[in-house]
């Protein structure tokens, strides 16, 4: 099995399928997160300030920190588009976030629940609030 295909196992030791490895292909490269709403507050980030995340499969990797996030679940098939992260707590410690993603052009929205338990956000239009965090990030250009 080539090694890529490895990579792309999800991590509960399913393997992907096939839509979700062509996803995950299509989103491999270098994003700059943009905006990080939260609490009801939207908040851009300035330029300088703005991290770079690497997708690559199921292992996403943030500038300056040490721990990826990783994808313990991702289906391009719904709608709106599931998305589990296991994001880092610090040592070597995740906590599975239940979220929705869309693409739009160069731009990837990703909506997590942060609240207390699991849940996944029925929608976007809650998104960034006291409960949901929303990401945007934009795909780097070279």
């Amino acid at each position: 099995m080539p090694a890529l295909l490895i990579s792309l196992f999800a991590l509960a030791g399913d393997p992907l399928s096939k839509e979700a490895v062509k996803e995950l292909e299509s989103l491999k490269g270098e994003w700059v997160l943009e905006r990080l709403d939260a609490n009801g507050q939207m908040n851009e980030i300035k330029p300088d300030d703005r991290p770079v995340i690497t997708i690559n499969g199921t292992t996403w990797k943030i500038t300056k920190n040490d721990n990826p996030i990783l994808v313990a679940l991702i289906d391009p098939t719904t709608q709106p588009k599931l998305i589990d992260l296991k994001t880092p707590d610090g040592d070597d410690k995740h906590t599975l976030r239940e979220g929705i993603y869309r693409i739009e052009g160069d731009a990837l929205h990703i909506c997590l629940f942060v609240g207390g338990g699991r849940e996944r956000p029925a929608g976007f239009e809650k998104a960034g609030s006291e409960e949901t965090v929303l990401a945007v990030l934009r795909r780097k250009k070279d």
